[in-house]
């Protein structure tokens, strides 16, 4: 798809957008070479034909899923994340806003783990809120 758009100069989207292309990898994976609708001519014939040779390739070569490994937390980055997250429930109370407005779990998981992290992941405005 890259390749596509960069010989038609266009972004990538407008060449097959994201939703096609991970359909299409599901119907290969299942088997099926269907084509999305929307893709004509010569690029449908060079899809058609960098389908066939991938179907072609050993398992092994497949990409691999990354998966992210991550560590249990500890009982004080617990604890520092029952804080954070009462702290940023009574605000959002306060302001009748949804919780994850003020700050996404992610992000206070982050903080526990990595309190210097603060600044890099919550804006100035969020720090303000949660006393941070």
């Amino acid at each position: 798809r890259d390749a596509e758009a960069q010989k038609a100069d266009r972004p990538s989207f407008q060449i097959l957008r994201n939703e096609e292309l991970i359909e299409l990898a599901k119907s290969v994976d299942a088997g099926s070479t269907h084509l999305p609708t929307g893709v004509h001519g010569a690029r449908r014939k060079r899809l058609a034909a960098l389908l066939e040779e991938v179907l072609l390739l050993p398992e092994t070569e497949w990409p691999q899923r990354v998966r992210l490994v991550r560590d249990r937390p500890t009982g004080e980055e617990e604890q520092r994340m029952e804080q954070l997250k009462n702290r940023r429930d009574r605000v959002a109370e306060g302001l009748q806003l949804d919780p994850g407005v003020i700050a996404p779990r992610q992000a206070l998981e982050r903080i526990s783990r990595e309190p210097q992290a603060v600044g890099s992941v919550l804006m100035r405005w969020q720090q303000q809120l949660l006393g941070l």
